[in-house]
């Protein structure tokens, strides 16, 4: 008698069992991030309405910012929604919510047009449109559904390859970046005759340059703190399902200590490079450069790429491109503003240095009265009415938190 054979062919390499465990709910994901985004921005908007509505009141009617319901509600609605971003992460992929964070900019520009009542030029509607037909693409044709991963699965894809290379090829990026940098401040300074570099002695050519250069140096790092937060969106899942849970491991305290390292190097960053640069192009490069890298950190990392296909990649890279050109063309063009993002935060709500309403400040506002406030102090306008004006107001270009 023959053997019976089997017609199932032999296994030439190891199947791999992918980590962690499939979370189908990925809509939730995406509309927790949608909500986050725009809260985010009318939680901004609602705080400045309210300190324009206060500019409007005699000086001895106005109440203190945290006596105002409208500043409060602004507030709850900003902490809330950033709360509501940071659980987003638990259910859908990092890829995807990472094209899906240039809606902030698309909330910024209707809720400046419709809230605050500011003028929108032509080139942020194109933009919007733009960003919107860049995020269908990203959700559309994006990795939908999403893993989740305990401690052990964490620590285990630290350490797989793709991630390592990743890690060494953005430490490459940056360390060339940076010395190009160095490089060109000390070849502009060399020029001029001077010791130390200057902003303002580089030409527009060459401080686009160095802000494309400052950004990719950047935010390579910077969006480590994307990959991080959502490693503890998931394990803070766990623990309110099984408490303690991963509180009683030391590698949890690691992982929220490099989120909290990883977040302050780019908010520090992103502070210096509004300081130096161009906000006109210096931002628009900073926030494209964080949606890039933590859309890859977050794909490598995560394996949100393995199961896509040459389809899905070119779509999701015509969204990409999309967005970039959106977020470069709804970001207004500016002259330089030399305060940094702490500072413009502290004149807002302690200052309450801030343009007041267009209906307002044409009422108010005479030539005398223009000239007066440009030879006055902020102080001695806010003890005389009538020079409440332009004085009062820095351009606030760079507003958007995030």
């Amino acid at each position: 008698m023959s053997e019976t054979t089997s017609s199932t062919p032999p296994q030439l390499f190891p199947v791999t069992v992918p980590l962690g465990h499939s979370v189908t709910s990925w809509w939730i994901g995406i509309v927790l991030s949608i909500l986050g985004s725009v809260g985010t921005n009318l939680g901004v908007n609602l705080q400045k309405l309210a300190i324009n509505q206060r500019l409007m009141l005699a000086p001895s009617q106005r109440r203190r910012l945290s006596h105002t319901p409208l500043w409060l509600l602004g507030l709850f609605v900003f902490l809330s929604s950033n709360v509501t971003g940071f659980f987003s992460y638990r259910y859908a992929a990092q890829s995807v919510l990472a094209g899906l964070s240039s809606l902030q900019f698309l909330s910024h520009v209707l809720f400046a047009r419709f809230i605050l009542k500011e003028p929108t030029d032509m080139n942020a509607y194109y933009g919007t449109a733009l960003i919107i037909s860049g995020c269908f693409f990203v959700v559309w044709f994006g990795k939908h559904d999403s893993r989740a991963y305990d401690m052990e699965d964490l620590i285990v894809l630290f350490g797989k390859s793709p991630f390592v290379c990743y890690c060494f090829t953005i430490a490459f990026i940056s360390v060339i970046a940076s010395t190009m940098y160095t490089q060109l401040k000390q070849k502009i300074a060399r020029r001029h005759g001077v010791a130390k570099f200057e902003p303002t002695l580089a030409s527009q050519r060459e401080g686009q340059l160095l802000a494309v250069l400052y950004a990719l140096s950047s935010s390579v790092w910077g969006t480590f703190s994307v990959v991080l937060a959502k490693g503890c969106s998931m394990l803070l899942a766990q623990v309110i399902s099984s408490f303690p849970g991963a509180l009683m491991c030391y590698e949890t305290y690691f992982i929220l200590l490099g989120l909290t390292a990883a977040a302050l190097y780019w908010m520090n960053r992103l502070n210096h490079a509004l300081k130096l640069f161009d906000v006109s192009y210096a931002f628009p490069m900073m926030q494209i450069g964080w949606i890039l890298f933590s859309l890859l950190a977050g794909g490598i990392y995560y394996e949100e790429f393995l199961q896509w296909n040459r389809r899905d990649v070119g779509f999701f890279g015509i969204g990409i491109c999309l967005l970039f050109v959106g977020v470069v063309l709804i970001c207004p063009a500016a002259k330089k503003d030399h305060r940094t993002l702490a500072q413009i935060f502290y004149e807002n709500l302690v200052n309450e240095v801030i343009r007041p309403p267009p209906a307002y400040s044409q009422n108010v506002l005479t030539t005398d009265h223009l000239s007066a406030s440009s030879s006055s102090s902020v102080a001695e306008a806010d003890n005389h009415p009538s020079h409440v004006g332009k004085n009062l107001y820095r351009p606030l270009q760079n507003d958007v938190i995030g």
